[in-house]
């Protein structure tokens, strides 16, 4: 079994604090309608631990109703929107409309009584989790009784630290992106303290803590997590989204044990130009990274063999206590594999793990390589068929982890 992994801290440099996976909201922005896929809908008694709401929401209870025409700072100079505008920053495949119909849509639009959320509109269960800057709670909306996931951040701890910026452009991006293994962002709302973020609710929890408590995932968890992330990048790749720091902690299971890539907060949307912002969490950085040369979403590339070593052998390939030898690990290249790795495995992350971007395998590769067609789940990519056991539920036990002579 695995012993717990510390790992070492994210960089930035522009930000000496990060935001320790907290999704963070613009007020320019027009996150989707809060209706949800029927698939994604819980029953009303899925609400775990439903606590009464006299005795939870008093821990976050508003002073003043909020509606999503407030900026979230003072300074902010961004535009204000509502929960039910249409998406118009990162545009999905379109399909060809009359002028009549589109007139007649936004006339429609317009006469639409428009939304103001506030923290009266759920039903607050228990903590899911502790963040820097706030709490996550298990929520369900009264009327639809949909169950979500409501994160609770502080605006001042937001200010002190600097990252409101990034919080608007992780909302930005997060709320338009339409794919299965992405986790939804439904809305925002926030009060004089605080900002709200109505976020989907993963039953499953986080990738991380299921892979401390198995070791290592066996093949076939790892190949259909894999195939999952791929098709998921790929979609980001194509709408200009590079994620910047895919890493298990990132990584949420959903309710039919798929996998969703959660955090966004070193997202960004980058059609035209390459970036050379150096961040994301160290053993998970690129070559072109560390040596700080101009890089483009072959960084997720990278960073998805990186993640695939770490589901089949329980660390990443070039981990070391202390942080210079992580860098010199990353810049060599040497990886060393445990027996028990199979060898198309070995081919599918070193064709990741080129110190050249422009020789990485691609993701359709990724999709299509033998080792993911021989083990990944056949409806890994069929969410109405899909149905994964977590690896803790499994029982798979970690091989003894010994490696070959490095040759």
């Amino acid at each position: 079994m695995k012993s717990t992994v510390v790992r070492p801290g994210i960089v930035s440099k522009t930000s000496s604090t990060t935001s320790g996976g907290i999704q963070k909201p613009v007020s320019s922005v027009a996150p989707p309608s809060f209706k949800a896929p029927p698939q994604r809908v819980l029953k009303p008694n899925s609400l775990v631990n439903n606590t009464t709401t006299s005795t939870t929401t008093s821990t976050i209870k508003p002073t003043t109703t909020s509606t999503l025409h407030k900026p979230i700072t003072t300074t902010s100079t961004s535009t204000s929107s509502t929960i039910h505008k249409p998406i118009t920053s990162i545009p999905t495949s379109t399909t060809t409309t009359s002028t009549q119909q589109s007139q007649q849509q936004q006339q429609q639009q317009q006469q639409e009584p428009i939304k103001k959320w506030n923290i009266d509109d759920f039903e607050i269960g228990k903590p899911l989790g502790k963040g820097r800057f706030g709490n996550v709670y298990l929520a369900r909306e009264r009327k639809s009784k949909y169950v979500v996931a409501l994160k609770v951040l502080y605006k001042s701890q937001l200010q002190t630290v600097g990252i409101e910026h990034q919080l608007r452009r992780e909302v930005e991006i997060q709320s338009h992106l339409r794919h299965p293994n992405i986790l939804r962002l439904f809305g925002y709302f926030y009060d004089e303290t605080r900002v709200y973020l109505i976020i989907e609710f993963a039953k499953g929890g986080e990738c991380f803590k299921e892979l401390q408590k198995v070791g290592r995932f066996n093949e076939q968890t790892a190949a259909t997590y894999t195939l999952q992330i791929a098709d998921a990048l790929r979609y980001c790749h194509n709408k200009h989204v590079i994620h910047r720091d895919i890493k298990p902690e990132n990584l949420l299971i959903g309710i039919n044990g798929e996998m969703k890539i959660a955090d966004f907060g070193w997202a960004v949307h980058s059609p035209n130009s390459k970036r050379q912002t150096f961040c994301g969490t160290i053993e998970y950085l690129p070559p072109e990274v560390v040596n700080k040369k101009r890089y483009d979403c072959s960084v997720d590339v990278w960073s998805l063999g990186i993640l695939i070593y770490e589901f089949l052998v329980g660390s990443s390939p070039f981990t070391s206590e202390q942080e210079k030898e992580i860098y010199e690990n990353i810049k060599l290249g040497l990886i060393k594999f445990p027996k028990y790795v199979a060898q198309d495995a070995r081919d599918l992350i070193t064709g990741l793990l080129n110190s050249d971007p422009s020789k990485r395998i691609s993701l359709l590769d990724v999709i299509n390589h033998p080792w993911i067609k021989k083990n990944a789940h056949p409806n890994a990519l069929k969410p109405t068929l899909f149905n994964l056991a977590l690896p803790s539920q499994q029982l798979v036990p970690a091989s003894e982890r010994v490696f070959e002579n490095d040759q």
